[in-house]
């Protein structure tokens, strides 16, 4: 994907697709019983994709270093 462009190329969906198949230490699983709770997301830290809410920024997986730095 170009980053002026929003279509994908067909191996971009497979990795997608495949992603979506399996809960990830990335996933926020505690938002998919919420409406767009599912929703593939790009992490800003690790900028790998995650599903969670649609409004998260930031995967589970460096959600959960970034909480445990603060402490």
């Amino acid at each position: 994907m170009n980053a002026n462009d929003t279509t994908f190329e067909a191996s971009e969906i497979r990795e997608i697709a495949k992603k979506l198949r399996v809960n990830s230490i990335k996933d926020w699983v505690e938002d998919f019983n919420l409406e767009f709770g599912k929703t593939v997301c790009k992490c800003c830290i690790c900028h790998e994709t995650f599903r969670g809410f649609k409004h998260r920024v930031i995967c589970k997986e460096c959600g959960d270093k970034l909480s445990m730095n603060s402490l």
